[in-house]
């Protein structure tokens, strides 16, 4: 069962892909020195659509997007985390469409 804010984030990603481009990838990585943490973002087609998610969806996280994978929506296709800084990582996921 997914939350109101999971629901939200599935319609907005449903609205920002497309059938024939259908992955997203999601970055997450940690600046290291204060005031500055870590930060997590969302590209499609290689620019950042953070601000089209957080607009309506401002306290999204990547736990988010591991419950729209439980429930089928979203398939992690591939993970990349750097060898030299365990905290900066991308998961690429495919959207599937079917599942609505």
């Amino acid at each position: 069962m997914l939350t109101d804010q999971q629901t939200q984030l599935k319609k907005r990603l449903q609205e920002i892909a497309s059938q024939e481009d259908n992955q997203i990838i999601y970055c997450k990585e940690w600046l290291g020195y204060f005031p500055y943490g870590a930060y997590h973002w969302i590209e499609y087609k290689g620019k950042d659509i953070t601000d089209q998610i957080s607009k309506d969806i401002p306290e999204w996280e990547g736990k988010d997007l591991l419950a729209l994978e439980e429930v089928g929506f979203l398939k992690k296709v591939n993970e990349w985390q750097n060898p030299k800084d365990e905290t900066e990582r991308k998961i690429t996921y495919r959207i599937y469409f079917e599942s609505l």
